[in-house]
C-alpha cells in the first residue's frame, strides 16, 4: 500500500514541552512524542533554555514520531510548526554561533530597566506625544502609543540587557553580524540550513516592537531605546511556499514547511475559532484569552493587545488577547510547598470543601496583568483562620484563576460589543473539573473543553495542511476538530459566583501597589 505524502507532521514548541505530532487527512493522530523543554535557571529570574539542547530535543521528537507511525519521511506532505512567543536569542550571522543562551519569555532579568523606562522622561513625553496625535487624528495607532509600557514579556527590556551586557554582541552589532531570532526563526534557520532568517506575523506581533495596523516593525520603539533594526528578521505570511523546505540532510529529503504560527494563534486555529467574536481560553503555565476580532486589531483602554492571529492568501485575522502570568505555575508552587502530594488531586480537595471558608488567594507572582496592570502586586491568602483547612486553600487557589480569567472577560465587556455564544477552552489545567465548571458558571456560558491537549500542534498542521493542499478549505477542518467535553452554567451558581468575585476584588485591592 502507497503512503507517500498522507501525513502532516506538527511541531510544537511550548514552555515546558516540545511535540511532534503525526497526523492523517482525517485529521486523527497517527502517532506522536513528546519530550520535556530543559530550562535553566542560572540565577534568581533568569530563565533560559540551551540552543543547541533545544534542537536535540526537536530532532529527538520527530525521529521518534515517525518511528511509532512506523512510516517513512517521505510519507510527510509537509511540516506546521507551532511556537512559544518571545524567547529570543541572537547569533552571529557569520557563523551561526550563539553569542548566549535563548532568554525565555517568562525572563525577569530586565525588570531594572523595565522600571526605569517606564518612568523615564523620554517614555513620558512619548506617551504625551501619543495621547495628542489620537485627539487630533483619532487614529487609533495613536492610542496604543500613548498607553504604551514595558513589560519583562516584552523583548525590548531583555534584548536591552544583553547589548548592555554582552560585550561581544555590542561589538559585532557595529560590523552588522549580529541576527535576532524568537524560538521559531531559529528553528526555521537551522531547517533552511542557515538560509532563511525570517519570522511570521503572529510571532512578530507578540513582541512589542510591532505595528499591526502597518503590519511591518514599528519604527518608534526602535528609535526609542536604541535597538538597531536591522539584525530582526523578514516578517512573513503565517503559511505559504516562501518557507522553502527542510534541508535535505536533516532527514534525507526535503520536506516543505507551509507553516510557522505563534502558539496562542494556533490554538485558536485548533478550537475552531475561525469568526469574529468565536472565543478560547488557554489554561497553561498561564492563562491567555483570545478572541477573533476579524479584520480590524481592536484597541484596548485596560492592557488588551492587539496581535495579529494569522495571515494567509488574501486573508488576515487578528485577535485580542488578554494574559494572566500566573495559572499552572501557581499550582506547581502548592505542590512544592506541600499543599498538594500530586496535581491531579487538586480537583478532588476543591470540591471535599462545600466552599472556601472565607478564604480568597490572589495569583500574583508576576504581578497582575489586564486589566489591572500592577507589576508590584503581590501573591497571597487573605480570610485565613484556625479552622482553614488544605481543601479551603486549594479550592481558594483554583477560584483565583478563575476569577482572573473572569476579570479579562470583563475588560471585553466593557469595551467592545463582545457577546460570544460558547467559550472553547484547552491547556493542562483545563482538565480540572472543578476549574471548567466554575468557569461556566461565572460567565454564564456554555464551555466547551477540547478532549484533546494538543490544540496549538493541530491550528499549525491545519494552516500547514490548508497552505499545502492537504486539505481544501476551512469547513472540512469542523469535522476533524474531535470531542468537545461541554460544562453548561449552573443557575443557582452564577449569582454565588458572582458575589464571590467581587469578595475577592476587594482581596485584590489589599495586594496591590505592594513596593
Amino acid at each position: 500500500m502507497k503512503l507517500e505524502h498522507n501525513f502532516i507532521a506538527s511541531l510544537d514548541i511550548g514552555t515546558t514541552n516540545v511535540r511532534c505530532i503525526i497526523y492523517d487527512q482525517s485529521g486523527k493522530i497517527k502517532a506522536q512524542s513528546r519530550s520535556c523543554v530543559q530550562l535553566l535557571i542560572t540565577q534568581p529570574g533568569f530563565v533560559e533554555i540551551v540552543a543547541e539542547k533545544l534542537w536535540e530535543t526537536v530532532l529527538d521528537v520527530i525521529y521518534n514520531s515517525v518511528g511509532v507511525a512506523n512510516i517513512k519521511f517521505e510519507d510527510i506532505s509537509c511540516f506546521g510548526l507551532s511556537c512559544q512567543r518571545n524567547s529570543f536569542m541572537l547569533w552571529n550571522k557569520n557563523t551561526g554561533k550563539g553569542y548566549h543562551n535563548f532568554i525565555a519569555w517568562n525572563d525577569i532579568r530586565a525588570e531594572e530597566i523595565v522600571d526605569k523606562e517606564n518612568s523615564s522622561i523620554k517614555m513620558k513625553i512619548f506617551r504625551l506625544f501619543s495621547r495628542g496625535l489620537f485627539f487630533i487624528t483619532r487614529n487609533p495607532r495613536f492610542l496604543l502609543g500613548s498607553m504604551y509600557k514595558l513589560t519583562n514579556a516584552q523583548i525590548a527590556p531583555r534584548l536591552l540587557w544583553v547589548i548592555t551586557h554582552n560585550h561581544q554582541v555590542a561589538n559585532d552589532l557595529c560590523k552588522d553580524s549580529v541576527a535576532f531570532g524568537t524560538i521559531d526563526t531559529w528553528l526555521l534557520y537551522k531547517f533552511s540550513g542557515k538560509k532563511l532568517h525570517v519570522t511570521d506575523v503572529s510571532n512578530a506581533s507578540a513582541t512589542g516592537l510591532f505595528d499591526p495596523f502597518l503590519l511591518t516593525w514599528s519604527y518608534w520603539p526602535f528609535k526609542l531605546f536604541g535597538i538597531p533594526m536591522k539584525m530582526f528578521p523578514n516578517i512573513v505570511d503565517s503559511a505559504g511556499h516562501h518557507f522553502g523546505s527542510v534541508d535535505k540532510s536533516i532527514f534525507g529529503v526535503p520536506i516543505p514547511l507551509c507553516c510557522s504560527i505563534a502558539d496562542q494563534s494556533a490554538s485558536l486555529i485548533g478550537s475552531g475559532c475561525f469568526r469574529w467574536g468565536d472565543t478560547k481560553v488557554t489554561l497553561g503555565t498561564g492563562t491567555f484569552l483570545n478572541v477573533n476580532t476579524g479584520d480590524q486589531p481592536h484597541t484596548s483602554f485596560n492592557g488588551l493587545y492587539p496581535l495579529v492571529a494569522w495571515k494567509f492568501n488574501e486573508e488576515l485575522v487578528y485577535m485580542a488577547e488578554g494574559a494572566s502570568n500566573d495559572t499552572g505555575v501557581v499550582l506547581q508552587w502548592a505542590q512544592r510547598l506541600g499543599l498538594l502530594d500530586d496535581l491531579k488531586d487538586s480537583e478532588d480537595m476543591a470540591y471535599s470543601a462545600k466552599d472556601n471558608h472565607g478564604v480568597y488567594f490572589v495569583p500574583a507572582f508576576s504581578g497582575l496583568q489586564a486589566p489591572i496592570n500592577d507589576a508590584t502586586a503581590a501573591t497571597g491568602f487573605i480570610g485565613l483562620k484556625l479552622t482553614t483547612l488544605r481543601p479551603h486553600l486549594i479550592r481558594a487557589i483554583l477560584e483565583g484563576i478563575v476569577y482572573r480569567v473572569f476579570h479579562l472577560f470583563q475588560s471585553f465587556y466593557d469595551e467592545t460589543d463582545f457577546n460570544p455564544r460558547c467559550i472553547r477552552l484547552d491547556g493542562g489545567v483545563s482538565g480540572n473539573e472543578f476549574v471548567s465548571q466554575i468557569l461556566a458558571d461565572i460567565l454564564n456560558l456554555t464551555v466547551k473543553r477540547s478532549e484533546s491537549e494538543e490544540i496549538s500542534a493541530l491550528g499549525a498542521a491545519f494552516l500547514a495542511g490548508l497552505s499545502s493542499g492537504f486539505w481544501k478549505e476551512k469547513q472540512e477542518l469542523y469535522s476533524l476538530m474531535g470531542c468537545y467535553h461541554t460544562f453548561y452554567p449552573r443557575k443557582p451558581y452564577v449569582d454565588y459566583y458572582n458575589e464571590e468575585f467581587g469578595k475577592w476584588c476587594k482581596a485584590v485591592d489589599r495586594f496591590t501597589k505592594w513596593n
